[in-house]
């Protein structure tokens, strides 16, 4: 396993586009910071931005997927490892 490290992350979140909010205030202690930045023109999906500390993609699906739990394939914008 690897050390962790800050990750970058984005995804379309389709379950709850007019409420956002993680399940759990606050979040996970390996999310760091979150936030919607938009919302689909025809209100379908948000936008969400989050600083995760994980060691990989895999753990930071593993955090984002419990605070934001979804019935669908998540579409991520972006996973970016930052440091």
């Amino acid at each position: 396993m690897s050390a962790p490290c800050l990750w970058w992350v984005s995804w379309k979140e389709f379950d709850s586009p007019d409420d956002s909010r993680p399940l759990h205030a606050p979040p996970g202690p390996a999310v760091l910071a979150w936030w919607e930045s938009g919302v689909a023109g025809d209100d379908s999906y948000a936008t969400m931005v989050a600083l995760v500390y994980a060691p990989d993609e895999e753990d930071v699906a593993q955090a984002i997927k419990a605070d934001w739990p979804t019935k669908r394939t998540r579409v991520w914008r972006f996973r970016t490892k930052i440091r």
